[in-house]
């Protein structure tokens, strides 16, 4: 299931998400990828009838900051595959 971000939902969508990102080192927006950046996201998801926060998920990440490399900078983030409409929503069977 597709759940939209709060700014793209549209009348008749049951779900809506949010998602914030705070920097703990570096910028996370920066064009410069080799740059150590370090940053947490928050996902939300929302009930859009009563804007009822159902669950959130929690993901860190750091790019960047790799000794001189010729190649794209290494990255990793933590956990690694995290779906969080599936952790929060299940999907009625018809």
């Amino acid at each position: 299931m597709d759940v939209p971000f709060k700014r793209f939902r549209k009348k008749g969508d049951e779900f809506y998400s949010v998602m914030t990102v705070k920097d703990i080192r570096g910028h996370s927006g920066s064009s410069d990828v080799s740059a150590l950046t370090v940053y947490r996201t928050e996902i939300g998801i929302y009930r859009a009838k009563d804007d009822k926060l159902l669950g959130t998920a929690v993901g860190y990440a750091r790019r960047g900051g790799d000794p001189f490399w010729q190649f794209h900078p290494s990255s990793y983030r933590c956990p690694e595959n995290q779906n969080v409409t599936n952790s929060v929503l299940v999907e009625k069977k018809r």
